[in-house]
């Protein structure tokens, strides 16, 4: 079978799943630090929650009736190094599969999405409380859809930037009353 490695490193990512999957199967992993994913998780009724930043290098983050609540920075990107040899993002090969109305995001700092692969955000709920950018290096990264609803509940400014009409929100909720849309689409608006 496939082997989920777990590391701990002082100055590096926390915790590493590099090509395996974990399922959580309805417990709770609580990470404090950073975390860089690069296989499937399926968080199947559980929680994971986790201190840091997350890089969602590549996998399926699958919900099913889980939570996911992240305190820095999601990126649904890759680290690349560029031809001056500077460390740079770069588009991931990861998707977010959320599915049912317990799904549960929550992003404690920016968010940024730029895949490959288009999200599964038919259902459940996104919390943002930073800015958001989206479409960086391909389009259609954010087509939420069905249920899906974002909330926006950051208590300073947040900036929100899709650089294409390919993504959009399905039901935008806005709770913040110091929020810049840029280029953003929705099916529904509130608050």
């Amino acid at each position: 079978g496939q082997r989920v490695y777990l590391f701990v490193a002082s100055d590096a990512k926390i915790w590493n799943v590099n090509g395996g999957s974990i399922d959580l199967n309805g417990h709770t992993l609580e990470i404090d630090g950073d975390v860089e994913i690069a296989g499937d998780v399926n968080l199947n009724k559980g929680s994971l929650k986790i201190t840091g930043n997350v890089l969602h290098s590549s996998g399926t983050i699958s919900f099913n009736k889980g939570m996911l609540e992240i305190g820095g920075d999601y990126r649904l990107q890759r680290e690349s190094i560029n031809s001056a040899g500077e460390m740079e993002y770069t588009y991931s090969h990861g998707t977010l599969k959320m599915q049912y109305a317990e799904d549960t995001m929550s992003v404690g700092k920016d968010a940024y999405f730029d895949s490959y692969y288009s999200n599964t955000l038919s259902a459940g709920t996104m919390k943002l409380f930073g800015d958001v950018n989206t479409d960086i290096n391909y389009t259609g990264n954010i087509r939420a859809s069905g249920t899906h609803k974002t909330e926006l509940v950051g208590s300073e400014e947040q900036v929100i930037e899709f650089r294409s009409t390919s993504s959009y929100f399905n039901e935008l909720d806005i709770q913040n009353e110091n929020v810049m849309l840029k280029h953003v689409g929705f099916g529904k608006l509130t608050g």
